[in-house]
C-alpha cells in the first residue's frame, strides 16, 4: 500500500503557519484543561504541525510547537469525550466516566504531582 504524500499546497500551507505569530505565549498557557477550553468542543488551539524536515526558527519556536502538540494529545480527546458525554454520545472506547468520584488531595510521587482520589 503507497503511502499517501501531502499535497504540496499542504506543505506550503503548514510551512507558513509556522511563519505567524501564536496568539498567545505558550509559556503563559495553563498545563492543566480551563474550564473555558473544554466547555467547547468547536474552539480548537492554535496549532502549528511539527516540523520533519526544514529547521525551526529558533529553541522559543522549537518549544512552542512541542507544548502546543503535546497539550493537545490529552486536551483534544478529554475535550471530545467530555463533548459526547454531554450529548449522550457512548460510543467512544477511549474515554471512561466514573460517577461517585472524589478528588482527595494532592500528594508528592517519584515522577511529580498525582491525586488521591476516592470512589464511592
Amino acid at each position: 500500500r503507497p503511502v499517501k504524500q501531502p499535497s504540496k499546497q499542504r506543505v506550503v500551507e503548514q510551512a507558513n503557519l509556522h511563519d505567524v505569530n501564536p496568539p498567545d505565549n505558550y509559556r503563559e498557557i495553563e498545563i492543566l484543561p480551563q474550564p473555558h477550553e473544554i466547555q467547547n468542543s468547536h474552539n480548537k488551539p492554535f496549532l502549528r504541525p511539527n516540523i520533519v524536515e526544514g529547521t525551526y526558527h529558533n529553541w522559543d519556536h522549537y518549544l512552542d510547537v512541542q507544548f502546543r502538540l503535546l497539550r493537545e494529545d490529552f486536551m483534544g480527546p478529554l475535550r471530545d469525550g467530555i463533548h459526547d458525554y454531554l450529548q449522550n454520545i457512548n460510543d467512544r472506547p477511549d474515554i471512561n466516566v466514573y460517577k461517585g468520584v472524589r478528588v482527595l488531595t494532592p500528594i508528592c510521587l517519584f515522577a511529580g504531582i498525582g491525586f488521591l482520589i476516592q470512589f464511592d
